[in-house]
């Protein structure tokens, strides 16, 4: 906030901008991928735990079940993994796609991993919006409530995006 801070005269901040302190909140917070993984990554930000009394704070897991159901003839391609909570993340609708639950690993380091995917498939979440505006590759946006920035793809569009993979 402290560099986005100079933009704000008007009472309104363009998060387009944000890109002109995007590297140097990556250095100082060390979130700079060191190396490259063998397969591009995809991942998959799914918001429970927190928003499971109220239903219109979060997407429904039929949403992201038909976004997988997309994924799939990609799987050998890209490393695709979902990350969530463990409370109110059922596992059973997931099949055998790989999940990383807040159990698993701490959230710093599941921050980092949305960060620095490749194809960030954010959910209705700050977690995971912050995540996306850090990050340098392709960002799927699918809510309203937070303002996407311009190279963000929508929800209508992501289909298209899939097939140019």
């Amino acid at each position: 906030l402290q560099y986005l801070h100079r933009e704000y005269d008007t009472g309104l901040i363009d998060v387009n901008i944000f890109h002109k302190y995007r590297n140097i909140i990556l250095k100082k917070f060390n979130l700079i991928q060191k190396r490259k993984p063998k397969k591009p990554q995809i991942a998959m930000h799914i918001r429970r735990k927190d928003v499971l009394d109220t239903p219109d704070r979060f997407l429904h897991d039929e949403y992201y079940i038909e976004i997988l159901q997309q994924l799939q003839r990609f799987r050998d391609k890209y490393d695709i993994t979902i990350y969530s909570q463990e409370v109110g993340f059922n596992k059973n609708l997931y099949g055998d796609w790989k999940a990383v639950l807040d159990t698993d690993q701490e959230d710093f380091i599941t921050f980092k991993k949305l960060v620095q995917a490749d194809y960030l498939i954010t959910g209705k979440s700050s977690f995971s919006y912050t995540a996306a505006l850090l990050n340098r590759s392709k960002v799927i946006h699918h809510f309203t409530g937070h303002i996407s920035l311009n190279s963000w793809i929508t929800a209508d569009n992501y289909i298209n995006l899939l097939n140019t993979i």
